[in-house]
């Protein structure tokens, strides 16, 4: 396995200076070793004692009732956590040892969901000690198609996560969820689902989450919904039933770009309802199922809808402004106004089969592409 270690309200939530912060520092996996074979110990008996003490009370995601109590319930988890490795220092390279040593396990649910909330607190508590030093954290993880389920679940406070080729379910799900925050966070090549469901809900932040070449229903669902906030939200080549569904619901996401989308139902469906917001959707190549549907109803905000192919645009839409460029130039916008929308579109066709990293400097160039004048209804 190789691992390595807009409106002022938009000025308000700035995640980071430049779309492009965090990227600094990233490198390609590469073969690393373990500073010292005792902090992995230490590790895995804290996992133990976790388990033990936790994996019975542990909520069940599904439910909602179970979702709202895990802002607490988390922060209990992470004390327990701080308490037991408390004057104990570990690095990225030592937490990625640790996750090798977990890769391939079969544990039931609740265990399951266990040891995914604790890579979760790990993460968070070495961003934190990191930032402490005026350090950035960067955390990289190929799993080379090994299983981790909930791998970094609930994590909610991370700087930059990386997570490659892993199989399975609810993977970076909830991450900066829960008054939490995070910077980018990507996952690419993963098989399984709920792929970073429910990033920056209830009252969470994120800059960027990305998922590119994942396979499972429900891939970047309830994004910043329940008073959350996001930048971009980016899915390129994912398979499966209600990509991005529920994103914003009550919640407020500046840009989401989908290429790609061509695995089933409910794509983009219920977006931004209860008063949510989302400024700009791009999209490229989503398929042959009805889309969009039910978006900016309820007392939603749905400003503009790029597209390349509005024939599967569901009837059930509430949003200001809906072109492809045929449209554009059918409703005489001017040649400037044109030429922006088939920029947009044209960046979202070129996204597909990219490295996470060109998909990160295209991002910038999307951003660019916001729309200039915003008016809701």
């Amino acid at each position: 396995m190789k691992i390595k270690m807009t409106d002022d309200k938009q000025s308000d939530n700035k995640m980071t200076d430049g779309l492009l912060s965090g990227l600094e520092g990233i490198e390609d996996a590469r073969e690393v070793q373990p500073r010292d074979q005792t902090t992995i110990d230490t590790l895995l008996e804290v996992e133990q004692k976790l388990v033990s003490k936790y994996y019975l009370k542990m909520p069940e995601i599904t439910t909602l009732t179970d979702l709202e109590r895990t802002e607490t319930f988390y922060l209990d988890v992470f004390k327990f956590v701080i308490l037991n490795l408390h004057g104990m220092k570990f690095n990225e390279n030592d937490l990625n040892y640790y996750l090798i040593s977990r890769m391939n396990n079969d544990f039931e649910e609740r265990k399951a969901m266990a040891i995914g909330m604790y890579t979760g607190c790990l993460a968070h508590l070495l961003t934190d000690r990191n930032a402490l030093q005026d350090k950035r954290t960067t955390i990289h993880v190929n799993g080379n198609g090994m299983r981790f389920e909930k791998l970094f679940a609930f994590a909610r406070v991370v700087d930059t996560l990386i997570v490659e080729n892993v199989v399975g379910n609810d993977i970076c799900s909830y991450v900066g969820s829960h008054y939490g925050s995070a910077n980018t966070v990507i996952c690419s090549g993963i098989n399984g689902i709920a792929t970073l469901c429910g990033a920056a809900k209830y009252h969470g932040r994120i800059n960027k989450a990305i998922a590119l070449n994942c396979k499972g229903a429900a891939a970047l669902e309830g994004i910043a919904s329940d008073n959350g906030y996001a930048t971009q939200a980016i899915g390129v080549d994912i398979k499966g039933d209600a990509t991005f569904s529920a994103c914003a619901i009550n919640g407020y996401i500046e840009q989401i770009i989908g290429a790609d989308l061509d695995g089933g139902m409910d794509i983009l469906s219920e977006l931004c309802q209860s008063k949510g917001r989302v400024d700009q959707i791009i999209l490229a190549e989503i398929g042959k199922h009805t889309f969009l549907r039910l978006a900016g109803k309820e007392n939603g905000n749905l400003n503009q809808v790029l597209c390349d192919d509005t024939t599967y645009v569901s009837d059930e839409i509430l949003c200001k402004e809906l072109l492809s460029v045929a449209e554009a130039r059918k409703q005489h916008h001017e040649e400037q106004y044109v030429n922006r929308v088939q920029r947009a579109i044209d960046l979202a066709r070129s996204l597909k089969d990219k490295p996470y990293k060109e998909v990160l400097r295209i991002a910038d160039e999307f951003y660019a592409l916001r729309p200039i004048t915003i008016t809701y209804f």
